[in-house]
């Protein structure tokens, strides 16, 4: 086990993007207060590089080969303190984030100084949202329901109307009124915007193929769509989303009790 002064934090990277990993650990070991003690690239490794080490802060991925770093933050049950670290900016990520009891998201095109500062904050016992989150939470940001996906991502692979009722068992007029419900709540127009809409807000994913933003016409290309679990269900797929809040606001009062730091609340105000 590495050996570090009782200032120093200790620090476990998680990403399966070895180049990113061995870069990030080469900056952040040039602040005199953080020390990191290894990086892992898959889940279970991780599990166990995390028990072994002890560190005080995790930087994950949010996506890990083909799991979700939520799922690490949630078998760990709140300790050590969780950055969640992303390429990808969807506003169902930062609300994630919050509502699975993280300290903080960062974003992998944003600074150095900023996961800095989260990982400083983290192992402080605070919490440390960017304003793009706060802005997201202000929103209350409005998830789209399981049967609503599925139309979703039916109509995605280019399915009608009639066909999406007949594999899920609808009548078409049901699928109708789920299309206008979900235009209306999000202000679209189309059927291709919908589409388009539930890419970039990391509700739906061709399978086989990790989150990210779509190229132009790719939505409709070859056909196979699915809910993002990772996006979407990382916490409300496992059923973390029931108290999900609240169950962060523990995990973060536990951690800060081990590290004698005052707890955070659960979401920025």
């Amino acid at each position: 086990m590495t050996t570090s002064s009782a200032a120093t934090i200790r620090v476990v990277i998680v990403d399966d993007h070895p180049l990113m990993a061995h870069g990030l650990a080469a900056l952040l070991r040039l602040e005199g207060d953080i020390d990191v003690v290894g990086s892992a690239s898959d889940i279970d490794a991780a599990h166990d590089l995390i028990v072994r080490e002890q560190p005080a802060v995790v930087v994950c991925d949010i996506q890990v080969r083909d799991r979700s770093g939520f799922s690490l933050l949630e078998r760990l049950a709140g300790a050590p303190a969780f950055i969640m670290f992303s390429s990808h900016d969807h506003p169902a990520y930062h609300k994630a984030a919050v509502d699975a009891g993280a300290f903080g998201f960062v974003l992998k095109d944003g600074t150095t100084e900023a996961l800095v500062d989260a990982i400083r904050a983290a192992a402080a016992g605070r919490a440390s949202f960017s304003m793009r989150t706060m802005e997201t939470l202000r929103h209350d940001l409005r998830l789209p329901s399981e049967r609503e996906l599925q139309v979703v991502a039916m109509l995605a692979a280019g399915a009608s109307n009639d066909e999406i009722a007949r594999d899920l068992g609808l009548r078409p007029k049901t699928v109708e009124s789920h299309l206008r419900t979900l235009f209306d709540r999000y202000g679209l127009v189309s059927r291709t915007e919908l589409a388009m809409h539930a890419v970039n807000e990391g509700w739906i994913r061709r399978q086989g193929r990790s989150p990210g933003r779509p190229t132009g016409g790719d939505v409709a290309k070859d056909g196979r769509w699915m809910a993002d679990r990772e996006s979407l269900g990382a916490v409300r797929g496992n059923g973390a989303g029931k108290g999900a809040a609240g169950r962060g606001s523990g995990q973060r009062a536990q951690a800060a009790d081990r590290r004698g730091a005052p707890a955070a609340r659960t979401r920025p105000s």
